[in-house]
Order: structure tokens, then sequence, then C-alpha cells
């Protein structure tokens, strides 16, 4: 399904980007909105962490918690920088999720953005992501800040969640909604952790 000389071809596939060890890595662009007009590729993409998350004990005091393990390889890092050019790293991971966190895994160069996100109707039932939704915006109509990559552990729901809503605000229809919805599912057949 990838590409070699992407961004190229047309459709839901061709939106797919290898970078090794992270999964469900895809840009947001290339989809043809209402109006027939492509979504401009290369400014965000959206994928699964690029770290595990923190090993968090319960019960357990924080001296042995710890921060999650990179998933990278160097050829990873290598190709988030030089072929993704990526700036910024939106983390929608929640606060224990991301401990010991202090930027991001991919390196010194680029930002890392963490706001706890939520998905489905956790927007209207935890008033903590309605603020959450503001200042993930803040950071996506920043322009300094892209290209970017948002993401949460598995790259579905959260970060599926605030996929959905960027493309149905840019006037992507329905069923091409729905459908990148679904595409998901296919790298993350049973195993949302399917990055080895």
């Amino acid at each position: 399904a990838y590409k070699e000389n992407y961004p190229c071809g047309k459709g839901l596939l061709s939106r797919w980007v290898r970078v090794e060890k992270i999964p469900n890595l895809r840009d947001v662009g290339g989809i043809v909105n209402q109006n027939g007009i492509e979504l401009q590729r290369g400014v965000f993409y959206r994928s699964a962490g690029w770290n595990d998350n923190a090993v968090i004990k319960k019960g357990r005091p924080e001296s042995e918690w710890k921060a999650g393990k990179s998933r990278l390889t160097e050829e990873g890092k290598k190709a988030a920088i030089e072929k993704l050019r990526l700036k910024t790293d939106l983390d929608l991971r929640g606060d224990r999720e991301c401990w010991g966190m202090t930027g991001s895994p991919i390196g010194e160069d680029v930002r890392w953005r963490h706001h706890s996100f939520g998905h489905y109707d956790e927007f209207e039932k935890k008033p903590v992501f309605k603020n959450s939704v503001k200042k993930v915006f803040e950071v996506l109509s920043d322009p300094e800040s892209r290209p970017l990559v948002f993401h949460c552990i598995g790259g579905q729901d959260r970060t599926g969640s605030l996929a959905f809503i960027i493309e149905a605000v840019l006037g992507v229809e329905d069923e091409e909604l729905y459908r990148d919805w679904e595409c998901s599912g296919f790298t993350n057949p049973g195993n949302w952790f399917c990055h080895k």
C-alpha cells in the first residue's frame, strides 16, 4: 500500500506513509472534498504513538514508574525529519501515558506539544476535553507548527476523532470520512501495538 515516491497517486491508499516501526501513519491530505478539491498533502499527518506509553504500576511509588520506550529506529527518525519534514509532534495521550516525557521521540528539532484529547462523546461528558479541543486547534492553525503529526497510542480513537473533525470542517463527504475512519482497523487488526 505504500508508494515509494510518496506523495503520489489518488485515493485512500496513496496517503499511507512508511516510517519504520510507526503503524497507522498517513497523510490527512489527499482526500477530495465535496467541491472536488484535494486536501493539501504534507501539512498534517496522523499516526499511532512514536513511543510506548509509560509503565505505571498501580499502587507503586512514582520512583518505580518508567517513561515509554521510543518505537523509532534511526532510519525512522531520518524519514520523519527528512522525508516528512516534521516540525511538531502533537501528542493526544493523557498525562500518565506520557509520564516522564520532556520532548518528542523524533528529536530535539521537533517541537513536542502535549494536549490530552478525548474521543467520541467525551467532549460533552468531560469538560477538560472541551478546553483541549481549543488548544489542539491553536496548534493546528499555527503555520509555524507545520508539517505536524498528531497521534495517541494506537492512532484510532483519539487520533481518528481529530482527523474526522479536521476532514469534516474541510468539506469531506460523509462516506469518505467513514472510509478514512475504518482504514485504521486494517493496520491494527486485533492489536493496536503491531509496530514490531
